[in-house]
């Protein structure tokens, strides 16, 4: 066959077993004696177990290659095994000698008799496949590559799982060896020896180290527990004790009674329990229930090698299947006090051993068994003497056969009519709290079969009510939470009575209780507002919260006031828009304005923003009057008169026009409505006009003109 280049390199791991003694300190040790120096060997680790092996005088060795690829080519090559011995009184090199110079996997040829040999070894077989079986050889492609890799890999793990359970397909495959020239009391050093050629990668030898000085024993299983199910067995062992010796088991069965054993598992098993992973657990069926079962469980050890058979093992299933439930079950009653309950059973379960009825007035909990003693299994009736008319009487009929297979009918209500509703409940009180907790407390109901209240919430005294406890109350008081944040202020409650026959009473009287109002009413918003010359005109859409008594109005000046101040408060007004208009403003000043709701509970809208507006400002004032142009008379000069109502805080521009050459401004005067020109010449026609500013700037129109020819 082809070979398999192996990209890897690494170590043979070597896997020793000594079935002579249990291991030593020295196996352990991670520095190798001075007295190995001479070799390139390196220690590898070990799995050390305990066990017993019934052929003594040999040490059994087991090694795995570290790779797929490098198990292949080691194949074709082979190993090296070879031994010394170390004698501690002595200072010396060790001396190999050579236990096997060419350890090698059978042919293929010889492999089929030694299959034909042991029919019953299906390890052997495995690994037979494993080193044997043909390749799917395929064009160069990564694909390819991939799919011939997991052929290898699979070939592989095969080889390594089927030599872990066979002695003989270990030996076969050359991946154990059995010294058999082993002597008591001695220190054996062993080194497998990869026989690759130079060419090849480098792969180390292994070391193992064994002491001869003690024989282990391998210890019988014994059972923890079984399971006798309903044609169905569980045997139980102890794990964590055999998990040291054993690494599978073989189950060997016998269908003679226990004259002789065969091998029932063809693969060693190895199951751990399901509830409980502390044990190793063998499950089994069967066909027949109390046919006894007969099992011996064997170990089989780290290195291929079975442990001692234990002892029988002797189990049988059980009836495990209850019989039918009854049905058709009947009640009649038959006079106060009593019931008459009446069921049939399946003919087909002739294993009946007793008859139990049980009672409870509810339908899932509370039950009373009504028979002191089981009744016979013929009996088809049953007369409850103790049936209470004031409660709802649940009926439950159950039957076990002569395993005590239990099983009960479904629960069945024992007739008796009653339609007599409970009164309404009456005198309801309540409250709630800033926490929205409520308490409802009422009188409790004098009815006997009384089984409680349903208690029925609602914002809307209109609108349906909704139930709050899903089963009836028994107590008097009533505790619940309802959330406060939202628009209504009070909450409608109402109750019902229930009997033990589910009538329900009349809805009592509705309470009404008030919610603690922890919610602001909602914001005006300012809407249209302009400036006149009468004042501000302020306009707002008024709150939307129901419970809102009054609007309040503050302005504040810029510049002036620090504060915000009440100019003026709206009460019980409920027009969906509210107008005012500010006269008590400045002329040209600025002036801030906010509105807020206030409610029954005194609580205060948020802040919904601020208006900013400026007041009138007349820019243009009132223009002189009666304005005259006269000589004085000395006739030196033109005096100006004219009439204004306030002429202290004013100034009076005059304009003059000589000879149609333009108004200019010739003088302004302040406080007085008269003024002299002496500026004049003989013949001139001269124009005057006069403006009014004030103290802020404002300017009126000029005067009428006035014409003088001199």
């Amino acid at each position: 066959m082809k070979q398999i280049i192996d990209p890897f390199i690494g170590k043979i791991i070597i896997i020793t077993f000594i079935f002579l003694h249990t291991f030593g300190n020295v196996m352990g040790q991670t520095n190798t004696n001075a007295t190995l120096n001479d070799t390139t060997a390196k220690e590898t680790a070990f799995i050390k177990c305990k066990g017993e092996y019934l052929e003594k005088g040999k040490v059994v060795l087991r090694w795995v290659p570290p790779s797929p690829g490098t198990w292949k080519k080691l194949n074709y090559y082979g190993y090296k095994v070879e031994r010394a011995e170390i004698d501690s009184t002595k200072n010396e090199k060790l001396q190999f000698v050579t236990l096997a110079d060419s350890l090698k996997p059978l042919s293929l040829e010889k492999w089929k008799v030694l299959a034909l040999q042991n029919p019953t070894d299906t390890m052997l077989m495995v690994a037979g496949q494993s080193i044997h079986g043909e390749y799917q050889y395929k064009p160069f492609s990564i694909e390819n590559l991939e799919i011939m890799d997991d052929q290898l890999n699979n070939y592989f793990t095969a080889c390594i799982f089927a030599t872990g359970y066979s002695a003989l397909a270990g030996n076969t495959a050359a991946l154990r060896f059995e010294d058999k020239t082993v002597e008591p009391n001695k220190i054996y050093v062993y080194r497998i020896i990869p026989l690759l050629p130079a060419s090849e990668e480098f792969v180390d030898q292994g070391l193992a180290y064994v002491f001869t000085n003690k024989i282990a024993e391998f210890p019988k299983v014994v059972l923890n527990d079984t399971i006798q199910s309903d044609k169905y067995l569980e045997v139980f062992w102890d794990k964590p004790y055999y998990a040291e010796y054993y690494s599978s088991f073989n189950i060997y069965k016998s269908f003679d009674k226990g004259k002789t054993y065969q091998l029932y598992t063809p693969i060693p098993v190895v199951f751990t329990a399901y509830k409980d992973s502390t044990k190793f657990v063998f499950p089994d069926s069967t066909r027949q229930n109390y046919v006894d079962q007969y099992y011996k469980i064997q170990g089989i050890t780290y290195f291929s090698n079975t442990g001692p058979l234990s002892d029988p093992i002797i189990i049988h299933s059980k009836d495990r299947t209850p019989p039918t439930p009854p049905k058709n079950i009947k009640s009649e009653y038959v006079g106060p006090g009593t019931m008459k309950i009446s069921w049939e059973l399946n003919p087909n379960d002739k294993d009946i051993a007793g008859i139990r009825i049980s009672r409870s007035n509810e339908v899932d909990k509370g039950f009373m068994e009504l028979t002191a003693a089981p009744l016979d299994p013929k009996t088809r009736t049953f007369i409850d003497t103790t049936f209470n008319e004031l409660f709802i009487n649940y009926y439950f009929i159950g039957i076990y056969d002569k395993e005590g297979n239990p099983t009960v009918s479904e629960p069945h209500i024992g007739n008796f009519i009653d339609s007599f509703p409970p009164l309404a409940p009456l005198k309801l009180q309540g409250k709630i709290d800033t926490t929205g907790l409520i308490t409802v407390t009422w009188n409790q109901n004098k009815e006997l079969d009384l089984r409680g209240y349903y208690l029925y919430l609602n914002n809307n005294n209109e609108f349906n009510f909704h139930r709050q406890n899903g089963h009836p109350t028994a107590d008097t008081v009533w505790q619940g939470k309802i959330p406060l944040n939202v628009l209504t202020e009070k909450i409608y409650i109402k109750l019902k009575a229930v009997d033990n026959r589910m009538n329900h009473s009349e809805f009592s009287e509705v309470l009404t209780l008030q919610k603690p109002d922890l919610i602001a009413p909602v914001s005006p918003v300012f809407g249209v507002s302009e400036v006149t010359k009468d004042g501000i005109m302020l306009q707002w859409n008024t709150s939307k919260s129901i419970d809102v008594v009054a609007h309040v109005l503050e302005r504040k000046e810029e510049g002036r006031d620090t504060k915000f101040e009440i100019i003026n408060k709206f009460e019980g007004v409920r027009l969906d828009v509210n107008t005012y208009v500010d006269k008590n403003v400045k002329a040209g000043k600025t002036y801030s304005y906010r509105v807020y709701a206030v409610d029954d509970a005194g609580l205060i809208s948020p802040d919904a923003g601020v208006l900013t507006l400026k007041s009138y400002y007349r820019k243009i004032i009132e223009p002189v009057t009666n304005l005259t142009v006269s000589l004085t008379e000395d006739k030196k000069a033109a005096r100006l008169q004219w009439n204004y109502q306030n002429q202290t805080n004013v100034n009076f521009s005059i304009y003059k026009n000589i000879n149609e050459t333009g108004y200019i401004t010739y003088k302004i005067v302040k406080g007085q409505t008269s003024f002299e020109d002496i500026k004049i010449k003989k013949g001139d026609i001269v124009k005057y006009r006069v403006k009014v500013v004030d103290q802020d700037g404002k300017q009126s129109e000029f005067s009428e003109e006035v014409v003088y020819t001199f």
